[in-house]
């Protein structure tokens, strides 16, 4: 290619009166490049040769790789050598780089899920709340699950983001949306997973959340650390509550927080939606979850204790009552959301409603109290007589021989009411009170 010096001497000679031939023989180049040097304006322009690079075939992997986690170049090199890539890490790394600068420059493009594929949850905290109802301050937390498809959004506020109440949050939401997706994208809480490790297959999963998992036989996927983009639609989920639904409000109780919440979640999944240009509630409609089948996963806490000879029991600082007959007896104690159910030898004997506002107190059904005050009074009654027969052989001594004859008769008497008592089975009275 003609240099800069060369162009010019060429447009020189031509201005001289020399012809194309003539230049040529002079300079010793090629007629046509004369020629075309004579023809161009300006100075040659070097184009570098459009080179087919090595990674060429390992772009697309390299960015399915970073959307999802942000691994190093090394990483990356490791990865695209086992699969015959035959470039060094220089190469992998000037990429690797350019691409997460851009990542951190420019917004993340926007994926849609397709329909029953995913959803996204998170807790959000908002703060020491006192509930009015219980009495005392809740650590208010709120669960959030949203569908990837539909942008259906579901919500929750529990006393606490424990496991159990994870759990119930996921039946609740399942409960509501009418089934639930193939899999589920979650954040490092400690109610999924105990120990992160770099590959989601080595991290140690919580166990009562595999088991949950298991039943319903979703996937549960660990989004990528220091990248909140890959679960954004529940992070801003989080926000829109905070700013949209609890902000400027003056809840009294949990109990009210969550029955404006189901208002809140008709109205906002009732509106359409910025991105999808539809209400999630009509895209729901053709989400594909994978329907429930039977129940939902019984997270009812079991609890044993040994039933008082006042035919009461004693839970979370209360009293609740029984049939008398299970008196002295260990049962089984199942809570139940706000119910708590009472089994003995697998079968269900009674329930209660859950007392959390007061402490202290006796909760007696009406049917064992009744079956309480009948025993009570023939117990009372039985006592009264046996004071009665012990009143009259003591002063037998001491009276003339008509009112011997005739209190020997009533003793004779109130003695064959005895063994008549006596001839019963008592084994339930002294099952019961002694």
């Amino acid at each position: 290619m003609l240099g800069l010096e060369d162009w010019s001497m060429i447009r020189e000679l031509k201005n001289s009166g020399l012809t194309i031939t003539e230049i040529s023989k002079r300079l010793g180049i090629d007629r046509k490049t004369a020629r075309s040097a004579i023809k161009n304006s300006g100075p040659p322009k070097y184009v570098r040769k459009q080179s087919i690079s090595i990674l060429n075939d390992f772009k697309n992997y390299i960015h399915s790789r970073l959307e999802l986690y942000n691994l190093t170049s090394q990483k990356i090199h490791e990865e695209l050598t086992s699969q015959g890539f035959k470039g060094q890490y220089g190469t992998v790394n000037k990429y690797v780089q350019k691409l997460k600068a851009e990542y951190k420059t420019k917004a993340v493009m926007r994926f849609e899920t397709i329909p029953g594929e995913q959803a996204q949850v998170d807790w959000g905290y908002f703060g020491e709340f006192y509930d009015h109802d219980k009495k005392k301050f809740i650590r208010l937390c709120c669960f959030v699950m949203v569908l990837g498809f539909s942008r259906a959004r579901f919500i929750h506020f529990f006393d606490g983001d424990n496991t159990a109440n994870f759990l119930k949050g996921h039946n609740l939401a399942f409960e509501y949306f009418g089934g639930y997706p193939r899999e589920i994208l979650y954040d490092n809480l400690k109610s999924v997973v105990i120990k992160r490790a770099f590959k989601q297959k080595d991290s140690e999963f919580n166990k009562e959340f595999t088991a949950f998992a298991g039943y319903y036989g979703f996937k549960p996927i660990l989004a990528a650390p220091y990248r909140p983009q890959t679960k954004g639609k529940v992070e801003i989920t989080v926000r829109y509550v905070r700013d949209n639904f609890f902000a400027g409000e003056d809840f009294n109780s949990l109990k009210e927080i969550n029955n404006s919440a189901n208002s809140w979640m008709y109205k906002v999944n009732s509106k359409i939606h910025g991105s999808t240009h539809e209400a999630p509630l009509e895209r729901l409609k053709r989400e594909g979850l994978t329907p429930i089948i039977g129940c939902l996963y019984d997270l009812s806490r079991i609890y044993y204790r040994k039933v008082q000879l006042d035919c009461h029991f004693s839970f979370k600082a209360n009293f609740y009552s029984v049939p008398i007959e299970l008196a002295g007896k260990e049962i089984v104690v199942k809570e139940v959301n706000d119910t708590i159910e009472i089994i003995y030898r697998e079968q269900k004997v009674a329930y209660h409603k859950l007392e959390e506002k007061y402490k202290g107190i006796y909760i007696t059904s009406k049917s064992h109290y009744q079956e309480i005050k009948l025993v009570s009074e023939r117990r009372s009654k039985q006592a009264w007589k046996n004071k009665r027969r012990e009143r009259l052989l003591k002063s037998k001594s001491n009276c003339s021989r008509s009112e011997y004859q005739k209190i020997n008769f009533n003793s004779k008497q109130l003695l064959q009411t005895f063994e008549d008592v006596q001839s019963r089975d008592l084994n339930i009275y002294e099952e019961l009170f002694l």
